[in-house]
């Protein structure tokens, strides 16, 4: 289909289709499943650019359809929700407490995850998703892991609302292995303690090699589970779900054939639009350094030293902004570029003496990914740094926020975005 084309769409009880977005799609009259949510007359919804939409109509139904670039609309000549899709849900509203949610990168766990608290929804159960997908985040900004309490059915997830997040700052667990487990079982928890009877975990599409095996398997024992559900092509992730063969139970579900992979240019331009979308609305703060609390960074932590302050400045041809020992360990922060040959002068001198040592030029930290938290530890909002000058006490930062006095603790990411949310670059697990 052609972009920017509006198409009016009859379809009779019971036949089925296929929308892949970006779309908008608006029911006249009748009545749609759209992964078991039901809309009715004058409702409509939002299509995810290449994400896909399966439609049952319950009625004889009439809706209008807004094609974006690259969208399509196919009917179709069988269900799009599988039968073993419905059996499973069936299954998990006869349970209660944790559900995780397995599968490779497109493999339908979004799909189902929101299809099954819709069908548990509709028999008037509690339910709460925790989305661990940082990378690929429906609920919550990229970086995060998100959690909703669903308050009624919802189509599509740009609307499902943010309840409480958790702060990685990264697009991959790769690195926050420690991190993601502890996320994950944060916000589940977070989310009984507020009422939900069933939680749904949906997990990243990390399922090979060593690092997979280690997430998924700590993550299953943190959460322990009443229902593993695997998704699959054929038997791809057999080996994480080895090691809990007869001791969780496994619900093994085939990856729908109209599923269609994405490849790594879609999913960073997902991201991108995600956080663009998320600070649209920012602007920027100035907070006190001598008010928060820097999270994940050696910054802010650890003695002055005066006397190690002025051997630096001997060194790299100007004083650095601050110097700081905690036992064997150095950091030692500069509120400009230093050129790369008095960079390196200023390391080595500061490794013959330290069994650690970190030089932090804060101009290359600006458009760092950065979490904000209040005073009672709870996710803010997540936010870009604009500018960080430690002789000054002040740090500034892009965020969606109003109140900047809510803010106490400021956890550091690692993703380099533009001001577009695009990524530029990336920083290492402990390098600040």
């Amino acid at each position: 289909m052609n972009s920017s084309e509006r198409m009016n769409i009859n379809l009779e009880k019971g036949r089925s289709a296929l929308l892949v977005g970006p779309a908008k799609l608006m029911v006249i009259k009748g009545a749609l499943s759209i992964f078991g949510a039901t809309l009715r007359g004058a409702t409509s919804f939002a299509a995810i650019a290449g994400r896909q939409y399966p439609i049952v109509a319950l009625e004889d139904s009439e809706f209008v359809i807004s094609l974006g670039i690259g969208s399509r609309f196919e009917r179709f000549d069988r269900d799009p929700i599988p039968s073993d899709w419905r059996a499973a849900a069936e299954l998990i509203s006869r349970l209660s407490g944790t559900i995780v949610v397995l599968g490779d990168v497109d493999a339908g766990k979004s799909g189902f995850t929101l299809y099954a608290a819709n069908a548990l929804i509709s028999k008037g159960r509690r339910v709460a998703i925790v989305d661990t997908d940082v990378g690929q985040s429906d609920i919550g900004p990229p970086g995060t892991i998100g959690m909703s309490i669903l308050d009624k059915q919802y189509p599509s997830y740009p609307d499902v609302p943010l309840t409480d997040a958790y702060f990685i700052g990264d697009k991959s667990p790769v690195g926050h292995l420690l991190p993601m487990v502890v996320g994950a079982r944060a916000v589940a928890d977070k989310a009984l303690a507020l009422g939900a009877d069933v939680v749904i975990v949906n997990t990243t599409g990390l399922v090979h090699g060593g690092v997979a095996a280690a997430l998924k398997y700590n993550k299953i024992e943190n959460l322990r589970p009443a229902l593993i559900v695997a998704l699959q092509r054929e038997s791809e992730i057999e080996h994480l779900l080895k090691p809990h063969e007869g001791y969780f139970t496994i619900a093994r579900l085939k990856t729908p054939s109209h599923v269609a992979k994405r490849g790594r240019e879609e999913r960073a331009e997902f991201r991108s639009l995600r956080m663009g979308h998320y600070l649209m609305s920012s602007k920027v703060v100035t907070l006190d350094l001598r008010s928060v609390t820097l999270l994940n960074t050696s910054i802010g932590y650890g003695e002055r030293d005066a006397a190690l302050e002025s051997a630096i400045a001997a060194v790299a041809g100007c004083a650095p902004s601050s110097a700081t020992k905690d036992g064997k360990s150095v950091t030692v922060t500069f509120d400009i570029l230093l050129h790369p040959a008095a960079f390196s002068r200023t390391l080595e001198m500061l490794k013959a003496s330290f069994d650690q040592a970190r030089v932090i030029c804060t101009p290359k930290l600006r458009g760092l990914l950065v979490g904000l938290l209040n005073f009672k530890r709870e996710f803010l909002c997540v936010g870009v740094l604009d500018e960080m000058r430690i002789s000054d006490g002040k740090l500034k930062i892009r965020v969606p926020i109003s109140d900047p006095s809510k803010v106490k603790y400021v956890s550091m990411g690692y993703l380099i975005l533009d001001e577009y949310g695009n990524e530029v670059a990336s920083i290492r697990p402990g390098e600040i």
